[in-house]
């Protein structure tokens, strides 16, 4: 910066500066006046006249506004301007030590003012070889953000009237959000009188969407769920989970749940082998347990009958065929119902047997007394015939049984 007119207290002045202040020290002169440089832009420069290494500093005003400088063998460099338009109070240090930007009566160490949408601009410039980038901070009346400078964005933004913990970091780096407390690495709090969605996606009440979290008002207290929304069709997608890039299991929009098997024709559907530590129990359907059976009145189906079936039909009664459970899936239930059916029939069989073999056994036992019977007479008419033959005995009638 130019100098026109320049003040430079040199040693003979400074000399004269001292005396000056012991003669007023001493009471003997009343000295009340101004300091003051006149010229189109009046300097007030201050020579360092030593020989150490540093810089020159100067204090200029002028018509574009007020500067300290910095003064040294490359020429100047303005390090503080006020220009001469700045409203007042532009800049403004309290006696606390506050400092006001467009305030005279700061209440922080830096309090900002300003009609519309204070702000903060950081700008890394290029001038250290790192890639220039701008950010600001600000807020208005509807909104506190930051903005992206170079791409026009808004990546994070708080609105007025948010309540308090609506994010709330701790010193261990656990994240509540809507809490003050959170108890895990992620705490997202819902009042319990309240349906609380936490969701994923580009509309989480129309789709598509994942919603997850707390329901308090509609399903009660502790219900936790999951759901899935579809883009503005009203009929949910399917839910579905993957482990190793592949689909192990899905929930359809019908409530239908496929394991190993993603087109699901039951509430339950499963591709591979079931194994459980427990009982199955079917516990939503009225079992017919087979115990009419045994009833006096019901009509056994011949043997010669449940033959010519079976070797028709190639499998039993009431006992569906391959083909139909290969078509149509099985009711596990109703099918061993069906089995215990056929094992009480095939018990009914075997004691109808039993009885039969039984009743043989008696007559053939019978038969066999007759026969005897029947050998002893023929043996005795044989040895009777014999001795007439001979003349040796007189025939008797016998009385015959």
């Amino acid at each position: 910066m130019p100098i026109r007119h320049a003040f430079r207290f040199t040693r003979f002045a400074l000399t004269l500066l001292l005396c000056g202040l012991l003669w007023l020290g001493l009471g003997c002169v009343s000295l009340a006046a101004d300091l003051t440089a006149s010229d189109g832009s009046p300097t007030v420069f201050f020579d360092d006249t030593d020989n150490a290494v540093g810089s020159d500093w100067g204090i200029t005003g002028a018509q574009d506004g007020f500067a300290i400088f910095r003064a040294d063998g490359g020429g100047f460099s303005t390090v503080f301007h006020i220009d001469s338009s700045a409203p007042s109070p532009s800049l403004w240090v309290n006696n606390v030590g506050n400092v006001g930007l467009g305030t005279s009566t700061p209440a922080q160490k830096l309090h900002m003012v300003s009609g519309d949408t204070p702000s903060l601009r950081f700008e890394q410039n290029g001038s250290m070889g790192l890639t220039p980038y701008t950010w600001e901070v600000g807020h208005n009346s509807s909104i506190f953000f930051v903005f992206d400078a170079v791409t026009s964005r808004v990546p994070f933004t708080i609105l007025p009237g948010a309540p308090t913990g609506s994010l709330r970091i701790l010193s261990n780096g656990r994240v509540g959000l809507g809490t003050l407390t959170p108890q895990g690495n992620l705490h997202i709090f819902g009042n319990s009188n309240q349906d609380i969605f936490n969701g994923i996606g580009p509309d989480l009440n129309s789709g598509p969407a994942f919603n997850f979290g707390y329901a308090g008002a509609s399903f009660g207290a502790g219900t936790g769920f999951f759901n899935v929304r579809g883009a503005n069709s009203g009929v949910n997608p399917s839910l579905r989970f993957a482990t190793v890039n592949t689909q192990r299991m899905i929930i359809t929009n019908a409530g239908r749940v496929g394991i190993g098997n993603l087109a699901p024709s039951q509430a339950l559907d499963v591709t591979g082998n079931i194994r459980a530590s427990g009982s199955f129990i079917a516990g939503g359907t009225t079992l017919n347990v087979p115990d009419y059976v045994f009833e006096p009145d019901y009509k056994l189906m011949p043997l010669t009958e449940l033959g010519s079936y079976v070797a028709k039909e190639k499998h039993l009664p009431d006992i569906p065929s391959a083909q139909e459970i290969k078509q149509q899936g099985v009711n596990v239930s109703e099918l061993q119902m069906q089995f215990l059916k056929k094992i009480e029939e095939l018990t009914l069989y075997t004691v109808e047997q039993e009885r039969t073999i039984r009743r043989q056994e008696q007559a053939s036992t019978h038969q066999e007394g007759t026969i005897q019977e029947l050998k002893e007479m023929v043996a005795h008419l044989t040895a009777r015939v014999a001795m007439l033959e001979h003349g040796t005995a007189t025939p008797k009638p016998r009385r015959h049984p």
